[in-house]
């Protein structure tokens, strides 16, 4: 268990200051470091691709002490494409969307909300992995939101430059 720790550790130091570990000051710099901007730019310095199956944190995420709150949302754009190719192989083109929220999960005591969907051959494939301190209504709407927000530009941007979906 300490070996796995300290690789842990190092892992989040190369994004968090070794003073912030474990603090909300921590996980601001991490989400921060980890937004979709500062990767790319991060792995444009290192000479590495940012591709669609690069992770990053979505825009809106919250981290805030004062009010004990933490809603932050991690995916992939191939992830996040996921929800549109399964609405254009639905019959309706609507997105049947699964969500599972719990804080019985994970050691840490953070409320994992993982969102995926279903595929038309009853196959189920994640969208987004959310860490919250809470099980609300205001997570999970939050959450929603910003996946909603990220597809749009995901789609809007492939549209404009012709990449495909």
């Amino acid at each position: 268990m300490q070996f796995r720790q300290r690789e842990r550790n190092k892992e989040l130091t190369q994004f968090v200051d070794q003073a912030s570990l474990g603090t909300w000051g921590g996980v601001h710099q991490w989400c921060v470091k980890n937004e979709k901007e500062a990767v790319k730019e991060r792995l444009l310095q290192e000479g590495l691709p940012f591709d669609s199956n690069t992770s990053y944190v979505l825009k809106g995420w919250e981290a805030d002490a004062d009010q004990q709150c933490c809603i932050i949302v991690q995916t992939t754009e191939n992830l996040i494409l996921n929800a549109y190719r399964y609405s254009c192989a639905s019959d309706n083109g609507k997105v049947l969307l699964a969500m599972d929220h719990t804080h019985r999960l994970v050691h840490e005591g953070h409320a994992p909300l993982l969102v995926g969907t279903i595929s038309p051959d009853q196959s189920a494939h994640l969208i987004t992995y959310a860490k919250c301190t809470d099980e609300t209504g205001k997570s999970i709407t939050k959450v929603l939101k910003a996946i909603v927000e990220e597809s749009k530009e995901i789609l809007v941007f492939r549209a404009k430059h012709n990449i495909m979906i």
